[in-house]
C-alpha cells in the first residue's frame, strides 16, 4: 500500500487539451501564510517556465508483427485449469456465486517505464491511464473500470461502478447486443448490481441508492464491456475513506460473496496477488476520491516486466 502526498501537480486536460499547474503549500503553526503562499506562486511560474522549454519528440515505433518474448508464467498450466475448476466447483455447491483464479506471467525489459506507458497508451487507450515509478518499482495501467467516484463538495454522492469485459470480434452493427439472451452474462450482472448497490448502501442514505446504469455498452479495443452503476446520497457522518472501504476489493476481481470468494482465492493461489485487484486513484483534499481497478497493469522490477490476467466466472 503506498500513499503519496503531492506537492506539485500537472493536471492534463485531454478533453481541453489544457495542463493546469497546482502547487500545495503545506502549513505549519510557525509559518507565514503570505510568506507561503508567494513561494507556491514562485514554484508554479518556475514550472510553467520548464514546460514552455522546447524538447525533443520521440515518437514511440510499433513493430508491424510482435516478436517472440520469453514469457515465463509462475503455475504450471494444468494447475491454474486446476484452479479454474475448483472455483467453479465452489459456484456450484454454492460456497459462492462467483469466483476468479489469477496466473503470473514474467519477461525481460528493457525499455524504461515510460516508453512502455507510452506504448500502452497507443495500443489499448482506456479511460484510466498511469504510470507511477516508486521507490524500487513502476506501475503501468491502462484500466477501463472505475472502482468507485465520491463528490463531497456541495451533494455528497457516491458512484461504484462494475463491469465485466467480452471479446469485441468483428465490428459489425449490433455488436455487443443481446446480453439478455445470454444467462450466464445476464446472472453476471445481476450479481454485479447487488455488489455495488450492497458495498455503497454501507455508507448512503437509507433509499437513496439507485442503479443509474443498466448493461449499458462501452466499447474498446479489442474488447467491449458491459457496464452496471449504482448511485447514492453520502450520509452526514461519512466520508470518501469509508467509502472505499466500503466498496474494496470490487466484486468483478474477487468474486461473491466477497470474503468466501477471497479466501478460496487464497486456497487455490497460495500467493498474494500483489497490485493486482487493487485500486489506483486519488482522495483530494475537498473530500473527492476517483479510483480504478488495477487490472491490465504491468509491474516493472529488477530488469521485469510482470503482469497478473485471470479468469473469471
Amino acid at each position: 500500500m503506498v500513499f503519496l502526498i503531492a506537492d506539485q501537480l500537472l493536471i492534463f486536460d485531454r478533453v481541453a487539451q489544457t495542463i493546469t499547474v497546482l502547487v500545495n503549500a503545506f502549513l505549519d503553526g510557525a509559518m507565514d501564510p503570505a510568506e507561503v503562499y508567494e513561494d507556491a506562486v514562485g514554484e508554479i511560474e518556475r514550472l510553467v517556465s520548464l514546460l514552455e522549454q522546447p524538447s525533443e519528440h520521440h515518437p514511440v515505433s510499433l513493430p508491424d508483427e510482435v516478436p517472440p518474448v520469453p514469457f515465463e508464467s509462475n503455475i504450471a498450466k494444468e494447475k491454474f485449469f486446476a484452479n479454474v475448476l475448483k472455483a467453479k466447483e465452489s459456484s456450484w455447491r454454492a460456497t459462492s456465486s462467483s469466483g476468479s483464479a489469477r496466473s503470473g506471467f514474467s519477461a525481460p525489459v528493457k525499455a524504461s517505464p515510460i516508453d512502455v506507458y507510452r506504448a500502452v497508451r497507443s495500443v489499448n487507450p482506456s479511460p484510466y491511464m498511469f504510470l507511477l515509478e516508486l521507490d524500487g518499482f513502476s506501475l503501468v495501467g491502462a484500466s477501463r473500470k472505475f472502482t468507485c467516484v465520491a463528490r463531497m463538495a456541495g451533494w455528497k454522492s457516491a458512484h461504484c461502478r462494475h463491469a465485466a469485459a467480452r471479446q469485441n470480434g468483428r465490428r459489425r452493427r449490433g455488436a455487443g447486443k443481446g446480453i439478455a439472451g445470454r444467462p450466464k452474462e445476464r446472472a453476471e450482472h445481476v450479481m454485479l448490481v447487488d455488489l455495488a448497490r450492497n458495498d455503497i448502501g454501507r455508507v448512503c442514505d437509507f433509499g437513496s441508492v439507485q442503479v443509474k446504469e443498466l448493461m449499458v455498452i462501452e466499447r474498446y479495443k479489442p474488447r467491449h464491456a458491459h457496464r452496471v452503476g449504482s448511485g447514492g446520497e453520502i450520509v452526514r457522518r461519512q466520508n470518501a475513506l469509508r467509502l472505499m472501504r466500503a466498496t474494496f476489493p470490487a466484486g468483478t476481481v474477487s468474486g461473491a460473496p466477497k470474503i468466501r470468494a477471497m479466501q478460496i482465492i487464497s486456497e487455490l493461489e497460495q500467493a498474494t496477488r500483489g497490485p493486482y485487484g487493487g485500486c489506483v486513484g486519488y482522495f483530494s483534499f475537498n473530500g473527492n476520491l476517483d479510483t480504478c481497478i488495477t487490472i491490465r497493469t504491468a509491474l516493472l522490477k529488477d530488469g521485469k516486466l510482470m503482469c497478473r490476467p485471470a479468469a473469471a466466472g
